[in-house]
């Protein structure tokens, strides 16, 4: 686990693809801060803390779950302890990032109740709590509608296509948009280019995306008989319909960091409450069925992609 600045996601990215690692997650933790999850080998990391601490020149802080989940983890759940040992692992996770930060970087241990710039870091934070309120509600209504007004079958073929579908578009997205957060770091200040560069990325995945995912669309009921078997049929037609959204689903990957690179962070929560308001109300009206729920979460996803990409390729 890495927090950096934005401007050094593209050659963190680089520095640990050459050593065989694999990027999990990528998560925005304010105006120009990224948390970034590898899945990289101990022997890979042998060697990198000094060439980390030079390319994020002093201001990255970097963690493995090593201490926590295999020392303490794996050991309690061994001796039985069951989920007290996945507690254990996350407390003593915690504790050895908290130590691994103030040792990297000493601080004052007493309370900052006040300093110069407070305001402003208040609303930047208040902005991106409400980004991520409004986005979980978006990603997750879909399913958590399904599970409340029809069956627990419909809701397991429901979340077996969901997970399925969004893999591929997640390792894609995984893949742009460091690259991208980092290139519009560097044009922050040119809106113009900033705006031609998202619109040839959706260009991009006009041309080479959309096609991919409409012929995975097109065999889904044979990658669930291939993959889960003839009982899972039902999930077939619910892939097919949200194969077709994960390309508005990268579109949308990508558009989050322009606005925060041009300082719009804020459109993205305030474009996509009413967004939120439909999803709501259709889903509670026309969910008759996994495949209707499917339709209305293509249609969700494209209002909101949509709503975040008109305000995007504004320079």
């Amino acid at each position: 686990v890495m927090d950096v600045p934005e401007t050094c996601v593209g050659v963190i990215t680089e520095r640990l693809g050459t050593r065989k690692g694999e990027m999990t997650n990528l998560q925005k933790m304010g105006t120009d801060r990224v948390r970034l999850e590898f899945d990289v080998t101990s022997r890979g990391l042998i060697g990198y803390r000094s060439e980390f601490l030079n390319d994020t020149r002093g201001m990255g802080l970097m963690s493995s779950y090593f201490a926590g989940y295999v020392a303490v983890g794996l050991t309690l759940a061994y001796l039985g302890y069951g989920v007290d040992a996945l507690i254990a692992a996350w407390l003593t996770q915690a504790a050895v990032n908290l130590i691994g930060v103030y040792a990297i970087q000493r601080h004052p241990l007493k309370p900052l109740l006040h300093y110069d710039g407070a305001r402003q870091a208040f609303r930047r934070g208040v902005t991106v709590f409400f980004n991520n309120v409004v986005n979980w509600w978006l990603t997750n209504i879909d399913r958590v509608v399904l599970g409340r007004m029809l069956n627990p079958t419909a809701a397991g073929h429901y979340t077996i296509a969901y997970n399925l579908a969004t893999l591929p578009s997640t390792m894609l997205m995984s893949s742009l948009q460091p690259a991208f957060t980092a290139a519009g770091a560097q044009m922050a200040q040119q809106r113009e280019r900033l705006a031609e560069a998202y619109t040839q990325m959706i260009g991009t995945v006009a041309v080479l995306v959309l096609p991919f995912f409409v012929a995975l669309a097109l065999c889904a009921p044979d990658l669930i008989a291939v993959m889960y078997g003839a009982k899972w049929a039902d999930s077939g037609p619910i892939l097919a319909v949200l194969f077709l959204g994960m390309p508005l689903l990268i579109v949308w990957g990508v558009t989050t960091p322009v606005l925060t690179n041009t300082g719009r962070q804020h459109h993205e929560s305030l474009l996509q409450l009413p967004v939120l308001a439909f999803a709501i109300g259709a889903f509670y009206l026309f969910t008759t069925s996994p495949v209707a729920a499917a339709w209305i979460a293509l249609v969700v996803l494209g209002l909101r992609t949509f709503a975040v990409a008109a305000s995007a390729v504004q320079a």
